[in-house]
């Protein structure tokens, strides 16, 4: 009996989840997985949590790789994820929103929840582009942050008759049947995040671990239906 133990960016659950069903086996019977903000995770496994295989961006993969966690031969860059601007597919103001641009939206909006900037890519590209459109003051009493995507997409779908807009990654957006993607970014606020998959240098199972990554990477079609831009480099 194998256990293949999974640390991966909230940003990967849709095809994280996926790809972990696909590969179960008759010895490999459980995939374990864990997902986060990325600041939160980086934290984590620094920290000295076990894992086998980690999702996180590839910034943060080459840090781990520097400082000795991970296998530096097995690192694939997976694909890179824009930020989105989103309204649960209910909302009273969905079709109104629909034909706003995003500094109208911003504008608009009562409420503006998001993941925490201090530790997710979202929180800190929402508050990079409120800075180029000289919005922060305007917003600021609108913001409300919360500890990772997966927590502000359940805020997202608890209110439908508020003016409350979700501003999460892409991926998470189009993950969620609850959910309408109202725009991304525009590109002059955008910041494409790219994410990368590596394998612990104490993976409990090599051969698993490898087989995951590949199933990952391999399928262009699929990630972008995730949400994901992927790297032709690293797809066969």
């Amino acid at each position: 009996m194998t256990t293949l133990n999974i640390i991966s960016a909230g940003a990967a659950k849709a095809i994280v989840t996926a790809v972990a069903e696909q590969t179960i086996t008759d010895k490999l019977t459980f995939v374990n997985t864990k997902f986060g903000a990325v600041g939160a995770l980086l934290k984590d496994v620094e920290a000295g949590n076990a894992f086998d295989v980690i999702i996180l961006t590839n910034i943060m993969i080459d840090q781990l790789v520097r400082n000795g966690y991970l296998d530096p031969d097995s690192k694939v860059d997976i694909g890179s994820v824009s930020t989105g601007v989103a309204v649960h597919h209910e909302s009273d103001y969905k079709n109104n929103y629909e034909t706003l641009d995003v500094r109208s939206i911003l504008l608009d909006a009562d409420r503006l929840v998001c993941p925490d900037p201090s530790v997710a890519s979202a929180g800190r590209v929402l508050l990079q582009a409120l800075s180029k459109l000289e919005l922060f003051e305007e917003v600021k009493n609108k913001l409300e942050f919360f500890e990772n995507g997966a927590k502000t997409i359940e805020e997202l779908t608890i209110r439908t008759d508020q003016k409350t807009i979700g501003i999460v990654q892409v991926s998470e957006i189009v993950a969620n049947r609850n959910l309408v993607l109202l725009h991304s970014l525009p590109e002059r606020l955008q910041e494409k995040i790219i994410y990368s998959v590596a394998i612990s240098n104490k993976a409990t199972d090599n051969q698993y671990s490898r087989i995951f990554v590949n199933k990952l990477t391999q399928d262009k079609d699929f990630l972008k239906k995730a949400g994901f831009d992927p790297f032709k480099e690293n797809l066969v």
